[in-house]
């Protein structure tokens, strides 16, 4: 039997021809859901507040295309937990100004509400009244122009539909810090 091992070999030219045909696979900056109590979780974020000497909840709030929003977006490759998504994003979308090192302590990952609408999860972070100037006017990440405010729970607002039960979290708020 005369086989030529040649033949049997594709030729390194077709090899190289069909790796050109093919686009290289980019790795995606974005990934499947995370899971929090069997809900699949795609962004998180840190709904910011304060209450003050009169016992008034205020949330620190940025205006986002939607309405006024906590500080979060989508899960990305690295990500590996939602409480890692929430800080990430939060120290991103704040210039670093609620980094991790700073919301780390000031978060209880048991305390959340997940919105089913946009698969979000919401933690929540009692933190000192800040100057909403210290967050600049642009976020630097993005490099797009952002608005950082202070509302007080009764000042009316136009709401981003992952904090559209803001309600239900200053009631949360109110139980946590025992102000019923």
């Amino acid at each position: 039997m005369n086989s030529d091992p040649l033949k049997d070999e594709p030729k390194k030219e077709n090899q190289q021809e069909i790796a050109a045909k093919e686009p290289p696979k980019q790795p995606s900056r974005f990934r499947a859901p995370l899971y929090y109590k069997n809900q699949p979780v795609k962004a998180a974020g840190v709904l910011c507040y304060f209450v003050d000497s009169n016992n008034n909840i205020h949330l620190l709030l940025r205006r986002g295309k939607g309405g006024f929003a906590d500080f979060g977006g989508k899960n990305e490759a690295t990500d590996t937990a939602p409480i890692q998504i929430a800080l990430r994003e939060a120290g991103e979308e704040s210039n670093q100004i609620l980094s991790e090192n700073y919301l780390i302590d000031r978060i209880d990952e048991n305390i959340n509400f997940y919105v089913p609408e946009c698969k979000y999860l919401l933690y929540l972070a009692k933190i000192e009244k800040l100057d909403p100037k210290e967050f600049g006017e642009r976020e630097i990440a993005m490099d797009e122009p952002h608005e950082v405010q202070w509302f007080a729970e009764d000042d009316k607002f136009q709401v981003h539909v992952r904090i559209s039960h803001y309600k239900d979290y200053i009631k949360k708020i109110r139980e946590i810090e025992h102000l019923l």
